[in-house]
């Protein structure tokens, strides 16, 4: 059975459910393009991937592009992997930036959202679509060796409760660098969130703050804010 060993873990039914569901992947970067071969190989219903960039040279280094991608939509190159890696998965890819007009259109399908982005103005995007619409998405940030994994469900604090707009600084990996192996380890938590609860069972309730360099690991609890503009709507 193809993905007999993550049976083994999750057991039967649990797996079942996460290959039932639809994932919205945000990005199609470092971290996205990351993501959606994990969730590939472990078999999900569908993939949704959603960027407007094109693949170029610089890269190549730090996601999962091949020279023969340069220039190509990422959403067709990663598309194109992914059927590769599972043809029985369906997997659309939309070549458009997610913004406040077009989140609904774009999302709605969705079971589970996965942030691949790099910038924090998307991912409130992201936050206010999944309060309103009491739909669970994972937060993944990277810059240089630190990275920083969030998973919220509803019921739970939102971004805006642990971190308000006014207190991030929008440096991510496209203004600041980042290392391959951040990434890796961002999209990897990320991965193991959504499908711990795609499976049914409960987020940690934490934010995971990481230095890979320094092998450094911090989980700090996260609260919901009575106050919040946004999670007092699931």
């Amino acid at each position: 059975m193809r993905c007999e060993r993550q049976q083994r873990f999750l057991g039967k039914e649990c797996l079942e459910k996460v290959q039932a569901s639809v994932v919205a992947i945000v990005g199609a970067g470092s971290l996205g393009s990351r993501n959606a071969d994990a969730f590939a190989r472990i078999g999900v219903k569908r993939i949704i991937l959603i960027d407007d960039d094109d693949v170029s040279k610089e890269n190549i280094s730090t996601q999962i592009y091949e020279e023969t991608d340069e220039g190509k939509p990422k959403v067709n190159a990663t598309a194109a992997r992914l059927k590769k890696i599972n043809p029985k998965i369906a997997v659309d890819a939309v070549k458009k930036r997610l913004d406040e007009t077009n989140a609904a259109e774009l999302l709605h399908k969705a079971d589970m959202i996965i942030d691949g982005t790099d910038n924090y103005a998307t991912r409130y995007i992201i936050n206010e679509y999944c309060v309103e619409k009491s739909v669970p998405w994972v937060m993944g940030a990277c810059a240089g060796s630190r990275g920083i994994v969030a998973a919220f469900v509803p019921g739970g604090p939102c971004l805006s409760c642990v971190m308000p707009v006014e207190s991030t600084s929008g440096e991510d990996a496209c203004s600041a660098g980042v290392l391959g192996e951040t990434a890796g380890m961002v999209s990897a938590l990320q991965v193991a969130q959504a499908v711990n609860i795609l499976s049914g069972n409960n987020t940690t309730g934490k934010m995971v703050h990481f230095d890979i360099l320094g092998q450094d690991f911090e989980a700090a609890a996260m609260e919901r804010r009575d106050d919040c503009f946004c999670s007092g709507e699931w």
